[in-house]
């Protein structure tokens, strides 16, 4: 189990507060205040989890505040469009890259599925 202090503290937090002073942006994690967390760290289990459902209690507090379509909403993370970067903008550093590793680590890594990279393999992606 990750230990809440430190996953925070160090890992979540540092995140957020990074990626916001970079972009100018203020942010303000919710649930951070110190008698919420306290009175989370207190219930018991049961009111924690059922089954796959986490939150319960914070599910139940929700209930008449947001509409329903938003309530059955899943979970959606803030992903980065890298897959679009390194097939458009940054292919050819990627390439550059790879070619660079294949020089400097020999026969350490198989080559066959990096291949796929490289336009002079004569394999498009």
């Amino acid at each position: 189990m990750v230990r809440s202090e430190y996953y925070l503290a160090d890992d979540i937090l540092v995140k957020s507060d990074r990626m916001s002073m970079a972009h100018s942006v203020e942010v303000r994690p919710p649930f951070l205040d110190h008698r919420i967390v306290e009175f989370a760290a207190k219930l018991p289990a049961h009111l924690k989890i059922r089954g796959s459902q986490q939150k319960l209690v914070l599910s139940e507090l929700r209930k008449d505040k947001l509409p329903a379509s938003i309530q059955a909403g899943k979970k959606t993370g803030f992903d980065i469009p890298a897959h679009e970067w390194l097939r458009g903008p940054l292919r050819s550093m990627l390439i550059d890259s790879l070619r660079e590793g294949w020089r400097h680590t020999g026969n350490s890594f198989e080559r066959m599925p990096l291949k796929a990279f490289d336009p002079a393999s004569g394999k498009k992606s």
